[in-house]
């Protein structure tokens, strides 16, 4: 018996896109011991293979080269954001856009075949007709795209760490201006941002412009980081160099380096 699954694969691995129909010639081979195998006569079937991986958005755009993508306007370097889970239609990512003037959309395959969305009626809104988007100013955004209700939302953001084992501490609950957080530093090449500071026994939260608005966590202490997730317990006193990971949607990650 050849089950669904087994057949799945077999065309994902002969490189199938993903609920689109496709004709394959088959034929069965019978053989025992070292007879001369038999093959049955040849025939076509329409096979649709399926995924249930998380649905993607493809970023192209002018703003590539100049953020640390590759060339404009190339899917295969762009930067993309996941849906939260199969068949949904939330996308969230990170996306680093720099230069001037630079514009872009969203696709659903990493080339012009699927749905492509462009500039809606204002800067929040998205269309399957609009022309290009423009970019927006200079820096690192969480960008969330919900590709039913066509919008899109641009969060600027800067990163930092606190918590009880940094030097400032924890930022009181009422307190609004006071710089408790080690600011980190983005590096387009990397696509990661990272701090080097002394930290004593206790724990550390990632947030995002002094803020507890996007703030992240490690729930499991597993290296994968959870919005609003648990606090990052520092075992041992000492130098580390503490890196955090956008770079593939929502699956965030980050790394604590003792020096």
């Amino acid at each position: 018996s050849v089950t669904v699954e087994a057949m799945n694969c077999a065309v994902l691995l002969l490189g199938a896109t993903p609920f689109t129909p496709s004709e394959y010639d088959v034929r069965i081979k019978a053989f025992t011991g070292l007879a001369t195998p038999m093959y049955s006569n040849v025939i076509n079937i329409t096979i649709s293979a399926y995924t249930t991986d998380n649905p993607k958005l493809w970023i192209p755009g002018g703003y590539q080269n100049a953020s640390g993508y590759g060339a404009d306007w190339t899917h295969a370097t762009a930067a993309q954001l996941s849906a939260s889970g199969f068949g949904k239609v939330d996308f969230e990512g990170y996306v680093n856009f720099e230069g001037t003037g630079a514009k872009y959309k969203y696709s659903t395959q990493a080339n012009w075949d699927g749905s492509n969305y462009g500039a809606g009626a204002d800067s929040g809104k998205i269309s399957t007709t609009g022309g290009d988007i423009d970019a927006p100013t200079a820096g690192y955004y969480r960008v969330e795209v919900d590709t039913e209700k066509l919008t899109q939302k641009l969060t600027k953001t800067v990163w930092g760490i606190v918590g009880s084992s940094t030097p400032a501490g924890w930022p009181d609950s009422d307190a609004t201006t006071v710089d408790n957080d080690s600011m980190m530093t983005y590096d387009k090449a990397t696509k990661t941002w990272t701090v080097t500071i002394p930290l004593t026994v206790g724990a550390i939260k990632f947030r995002a412009n002094k803020a507890w608005d996007i703030n992240y966590g490690d729930t499991g202490a597993d290296g994968i980081l959870e919005a609003g997730g648990s606090d990052i317990a520092i075992a041992a006193a000492g130098n580390y160099t503490i890196t955090l990971d956008f770079s593939k949607p929502r699956e965030y990650t980050y790394t604590l380096k003792k020096n």
